[in-house]
């Protein structure tokens, strides 16, 4: 999973060098960060819904929980 993940981000960092325009480049960036931060978002809540601690709890082993 994390190779799949890792190809992808390269993909689009690639894509990202590519853009011929600022503006172009900027909304793509902007529309990333969103993204990032919906899916950091919801991972949050999904890690403290299921009762992890930082630094206290052991990481969840539940497949559904870690991704």
């Amino acid at each position: 999973m994390f190779r799949t993940k890792r190809k992808e981000h390269h993909h689009i960092i690639q894509t990202l060098g590519q853009m011929q325009t600022d503006v172009k480049r900027y909304k793509a960036v902007q529309m990333l960060m969103d993204q990032i931060f919906k899916v950091l978002n919801s991972s949050r809540l999904a890690l403290t819904s299921a009762g992890f601690v930082p630094s206290v709890s052991p990481f969840p082993t539940e497949e559904t929980v870690r991704e």
